[in-house]
């Protein structure tokens, strides 16, 4: 959906879904950042 509105096209969304595309060791780099932000961390790849 978020690929729809930054398209132009008028709805909502609720969440956002971003893809980084990183080596298995770096992905506690992005989990410490989210969890800094106050994220809820549901797998090691998923936040």
């Amino acid at each position: 959906m978020c690929a729809a509105i930054a398209q132009g096209v008028i709805a909502n969304t609720l969440d956002v879904a971003v893809w980084i595309d990183l080596p298995p060791r770096s992905y506690m780099r992005v989990q410490n950042l989210a969890a800094k932000t106050g994220a809820t961390i549901a797998t090691n790849t998923v936040v």
